[in-house]
């Protein structure tokens, strides 16, 4: 029997949504302020924006049970990750619908662009989770092949997991609590994320200059993939700069 794994993940994640308590059927945002005649956009983006907040949370939750996985030689965290991933890839597939409504009842200029944003702030924190989950496939990848998996390499990535997680928490709570007043901290922190992946990736690269054997392509995949967790992470709290935020 043939298992869809990326159905069955997906279904994981919408038992997740229904477990955690979300008023409404699990699989569709409903905005209540778009019902009947009296249609609010200025509700509708509070409740849309509720909903990309926790979008984000749940990319920073997979996020760190990926980065558990570096250190525990189970694989029980990397599962837990990729439900929370999918969770959030059934929240980013149901956010842009929900809120392309607001095109019916008609739009200002100024609101038009308060959509695009929302709709660009949506995508980002969808990335964070997938790059989450990609980092907990690519640890699941290494350890179900027996593959060795620790001394520098395991350093490097603890390191970096650290500060990406910590420089994704600080864009989340910039995005949800609309504090500009963080930006320039989430830049400095993305630029540093940056340096440590750069720095972490050639160190691993240069163990291999004279060896016959090559560096592994998944761990190359995982220094990437916490590179790109804080560039979504990032772009999501830069995203109140732009389309009429606020």
């Amino acid at each position: 029997m043939d298992l869809d794994i990326e159905k069955l993940t997906w279904l994981a994640g919408r038992k997740l949504l229904a477990l955690s308590g979300r008023k409404g059927p699990v699989g569709e945002i409903r905005l209540e302020c778009l019902d009947g005649t009296a249609a609010n956009p200025h509700e509708a983006f509070r409740q849309g924006r509720q909903e990309i907040v926790r979008l984000a949370e749940l990319g920073l939750d997979a996020l760190r049970e990926a980065a558990e996985g570096l250190t525990d030689p189970g694989t029980g965290h990397e599962k837990m990750a990729l439900e929370k991933a999918a969770a959030a890839a059934v929240l980013e597939r149901e956010i842009p619908p929900a809120l392309g409504r607001l095109r019916e009842i008609g739009m200002t200029a100024r609101e038009l662009g308060r959509l695009a944003q929302m709709l660009a702030a949506t995508a980002d924190a969808g990335r964070m989770a997938f790059f989450a989950g990609d980092v907990a496939e690519g640890l699941l990848e290494i350890k179900e092949a027996g593959e060795s998996f620790g001394g520098p390499e395991t350093d490097a990535l603890t390191g970096l997991a650290g500060e990406t997680i910590r420089m994704a928490e600080w864009a989340v709570d910039a995005y949800r609590e609309e504090a500009f007043d963080r930006l320039g901290m989430v830049q400095t922190m993305e630029e540093a994320v940056e340096s440590a992946r750069s720095g972490a990736a050639a160190g691993y690269l240069k163990r291999f200059a004279d060896e016959s054997a090559g560096p592994s392509p998944v761990l190359m995949q995982l220094f990437s993939d916490f590179g790109r967790c804080a560039e979504h992470a990032a772009a999501l709290a830069f995203s109140m700069t732009a389309g009429g935020e606020g």
